[in-house]
């Protein structure tokens, strides 16, 4: 019996291990926008005029920089800037949850530097984002008559889950410049370029069976705004990072080669307590034979 009750354990110990999971649930994403740069052409040589750009701040919530962790609590912190391109870092911990948000640089258009990113180690959500500067209903450059504008920033992401199931993360990327019709008739000028990248989920909002990873590499964002009039136009400008994504504890899927072994294990434990079952002659009780 000792030895029945032995094997019997070490085929429970194998049972465990073929149902243990072999990745632990994790997610991240990040997200960076740089190399921010703004060309100035003249579009009227003949004027005298040198082309120009300046910045304008409504001195309250010019920025915002954001990030969030939920686990089993939540935190969060945010910051507004009272200046555009105001350097600030925001950051959330919640065990294994984590968010970071970044906006570094000298106050400046052109130096300035955004990053967003998070994990989950463990079930949770995050998010994190960077808006610099916030365009709103109010213009926050002036470009000079006769000037076509164009603003550009490189931008590197990577983003992954780890086991599929309930597992998603995602990024975005937004350049925008908008304002009056560059003629100065009625209407409205706009430039966007944008990227969303998702893992995890289909376009159908179902979850991926398996981990999936994505990344982005100096990818060149690029958006312009003209000014033919004689005069200096207002414009928006608007910059957006953003990266987020959530992860929950799903019940491990063994490999085949591990639900073969748990097989194999619960057949011989089936056949030794079959053979305990088996009446057993009484002479054999005696250590007669028959």
């Amino acid at each position: 019996m000792k030895r029945h009750n032995g094997l019997a354990g070490v085929i429970t110990w194998l049972a465990c291990m073929a149902l243990s999971p072999t990745a632990q649930p994790a997610v991240m994403s990040t997200v960076s926008l740089g190399s921010l740069r703004a060309e100035l052409t003249d579009l009227d040589l003949a004027d005298g005029r040198a082309p120009s750009l300046s910045f304008s701040s409504r001195g309250l919530e010019d920025n915002l920089i954001y990030a969030e962790a939920i686990g089993a609590r939540s935190a969060y912190s945010d910051h507004f800037g009272s200046s555009l391109f105001e350097p600030a870092a925001r950051s959330a911990v919640v065990g294994g949850v984590s968010a970071a948000a970044i906006l570094r640089g000298s106050g400046a258009f052109e130096g300035s530097f955004m990053q967003a990113g998070g994990a989950a180690l463990s079930p949770g959500s995050f998010y994190a984002g960077v808006l610099a500067p916030r365009a709103g209903d109010r213009s926050n450059f002036t470009l000079s008559p006769n000037t076509r504008l164009v603003v550009s920033g490189l931008s590197n992401a990577a983003l992954q889950t780890t086991v599929g199931g309930s597992e998603w993360a995602d990024l975005y990327v937004r350049l925008w410049l908008g304002g009056p019709c560059a003629d100065g008739g009625p209407g409205f000028q706009g430039s966007t370029d944008e990227v969303h990248l998702l893992v995890g989920l289909d376009a159908a909002g179902q979850y991926s069976a398996t981990g999936q990873a994505h990344s982005m590499s100096d990818r060149l964002f690029s958006v312009s705004f003209v000014n033919r009039t004689a005069l200096p136009m207002d414009g928006n400008l608007e910059m957006f990072i953003a990266a987020n994504g959530a992860t929950a504890v799903l019940p491990a899927i063994p490999e085949p080669g591990t639900v073969w072994l748990l097989a194999a294990g619960l057949g011989v434990l089936a056949a030794l307590r079959r053979r305990q079952s088996k009446p057993i002659c009484p002479a054999a009780r005696c250590g007669h034979r028959k």
